[in-house]
């Protein structure tokens, strides 16, 4: 995968960050379970990859927070997992898309200007020699 993807509305870059996440299960009228261990494949202004061993459904709702690395704020947000699938050559991780949903004006800028920032890096380190 590329450290970003040109075909999306929102750029996205690659980086693995530590995400506490807790899941709303409509299946099971509504009840709360916390997701763990849980990581971003990538990171965009519209929302998260996600890997984890927990199968989600489309549709499920999760409360987010996370720390972008070199940041003090913790941001929070709530997001729907809009897609779903087993990672590559694996049996028990899943790769899973999620959208914020709710995600506050001045957190969501926090992230654009992040991601803007990783994928300068990228860039600049392919014009080393």
């Amino acid at each position: 995968m590329a450290p970003f993807n040109e075909k999306r509305k929102w750029l996205r870059v690659e980086k693995k960050i530590k995400i506490d996440a807790i899941v709303v299960d409509p299946g099971k009228e509504g009840a709360l379970f916390k997701l763990d261990p849980l990581w971003t494949k990538d990171v965009g202004g519209n929302g998260l990859g996600l890997i984890t061993k927990a199968r989600l459904a489309v549709g499920v709702s999760i409360d987010l927070k996370f720390q972008l690395p070199g940041q003090d704020k913790l941001i929070e947000a709530k997001g729907r997992v809009v897609w779903s699938k087993l990672e590559d050559g694996s049996d028990d991780v899943y790769r899973i898309g999620v959208a914020f949903q709710e995600i506050n004006d001045k957190d969501r800028l926090v992230i654009m200007k992040f991601v803007e920032s990783e994928a300068k890096k990228v860039i600049e380190s392919k014009k080393q020699p």
